[in-house]
């Protein structure tokens, strides 16, 4: 799994839809089973950091846990597979 990890940093984006395909790479799994990633989404989807406009960052919130191409919870160090 070490190497997939190594080798999803190194494709370009149409390759990484490919291989995420492959190991279905799941977000929200990861943001179910990390307590410091959890509370860092909840805080964003909350509004903590634009109580003036609490709705200002759902979409990206949306995005990370259900449509992410990016894969950022996968790269984190949080999780080790």
């Amino acid at each position: 799994m070490k190497f997939l990890e190594a080798l999803l940093y190194a494709v370009t984006h149409s390759n990484c839809v490919i291989i995420m395909s492959l190991v279905r790479y799941n977000p929200r799994s990861y943001y179910e089973r990390v307590p410091e990633l959890r509370q860092c989404i909840d805080m964003i989807a909350s509004g903590y950091f634009s109580p003036e406009d609490p709705n200002l960052f759902r979409n990206i919130v949306s995005t990370l846990l259900d449509n992410d191409r990016f894969v950022p919870f996968r790269q984190s160090n949080l999780v080790s597979l």
